[in-house]
Order: C-alpha cells, then structure tokens, then sequence
C-alpha cells in the first residue's frame, strides 16, 4: 500500500463530481469565504477530517445511519403543506 503524503495539497490530482443541493451549497460557500479557501480547498478538508474521525467501520456506519434519518425527517418536513397557504 502506498504511503498517505499529510502534506498541504496542491492542485494536482483527480477530479470528483459532487452534486450538493442549495442549502449544502450555500453552506458550503460560506465557510469557505469565513476562513479564506476556495470551495475545493474547503471540501477536501472537510473530508480529511471526516475520514479522520470514522476511519472505524461500525461508527461510520452509526453516522450513516444517523444522516440517513435526517434526510428522511426533512424530506417529511418538505412534503407538509405551508401554514401561510391555510384559510381559517
């Protein structure tokens, strides 16, 4: 196996698609304009740490699992009608 280079990374390398919806966008956008990075430089350390923190295999699949029913309760919450459409 090759050795994990923990160097600052350049602009060399492979290129990954990733299709984020606009609340992950903006997100996304904002903390890279906070801490001064483009959206690349942001996500891959997003990443980094990420990876870091469930190399484990069980707490990754905890977190998946966790993620998964959020995605399930706001994808609910999207299909409620809005309270301001309602007449009394």
């Amino acid at each position: 196996m090759p050795a994990v280079s923990h160097a600052t990374p350049t602009t060399a390398g492979r290129h990954l698609g990733v299709r984020l919806d606009p609340e992950l966008e903006a997100s996304l956008k904002l903390v890279a304009c906070q801490i001064g990075c483009s959206l690349s430089v942001c996500v891959r350390r997003a990443l980094r740490l990420y990876l870091r923190q469930f190399r484990d295999g069980e707490e990754c699949r905890r977190q998946s699992r966790l993620v998964a029913r959020w995605e399930a309760s706001d994808a609910q919450l999207a299909r409620l009608p809005r309270w301001n459409d309602w007449t009394p």
